[in-house]
């Protein structure tokens, strides 16, 4: 195998391990560092076998499985058929980390979740893809441009339509000398009798 190809590999497992290191320390104490010893044999399996390309497909599938389960999103992606904890039909079954099997099972519910989720999914320190992603990439982008978009309902038209409507501030009007004068809902004065703010 040349040194660049294990250079590669290097590099995809030192930024897959910082993930984990920052999301789960504790995944390298608990059970002597099993499930960081699962995750690398499949890494380092997936490349060899089947090439950066697959490797990182497989991966993403399974970080955005792991999002649309935190976030509970209506619509659930495809989860990955080749990952441990999944069968090779694709099910869910375990991951062994306790915090994000709890996160999967009923999604977020703290901020310290969150942060490690945040931890856990990233996919910085990878390795800029090769040119034969970037080709494949291009060709699907040239696909997508070609093809006819597809005809949207005029009742979703309207939904995002008034999602996208920008709502003004609510406004209160006062009474002066000279008539009507526009003003914020909210607004304080300081009470000097008082000595204190007072919303009006």
């Amino acid at each position: 195998m040349p040194v660049s190809e294990l250079n590669r590999i290097e590099r995809i497992w030192l930024a897959i391990e910082d993930g984990l290191l920052l999301s789960s320390p504790e995944a390298f104490l608990l059970e002597d560092g099993a499930y960081v010893k699962t995750t690398f044999r499949w890494v380092v399996s997936t490349l060899v076998s089947s090439g950066y390309q697959e490797m990182l497909r497989n991966y993403k599938a399974f970080i955005t499985f792991v999002k649309a389960k935190a976030i509970k999103a209506n619509v659930m992606p495809k989860p990955p058929s080749h990952f441990p904890g999944f069968t090779p039909e694709g099910g869910y079954r375990e991951l062994g980390l306790e915090w994000l099997d709890r996160v999967i099972r009923r999604g977020l519910k703290s901020k310290g979740e969150t942060t490690r989720l945040a931890h856990f999914i990233s996919t910085r320190g990878l390795p800029p893809p090769t040119g034969e992603m970037i080709q494949d990439s291009l060709r699907k982008h040239r696909i997508n441009l070609a093809t006819p978009a597809a005809s949207i309902p005029k009742e979703r038209i309207e939904v995002v339509r008034l999602l996208s409507t920008k709502v003004e501030p609510l406004r209160c009007y006062r009474t002066f000398k000279h008539g009507y004068q526009q003003a914020p809902l909210w607004t304080t004065e300081l009470s000097r009798k008082e000595g204190r703010m007072r919303t009006l």
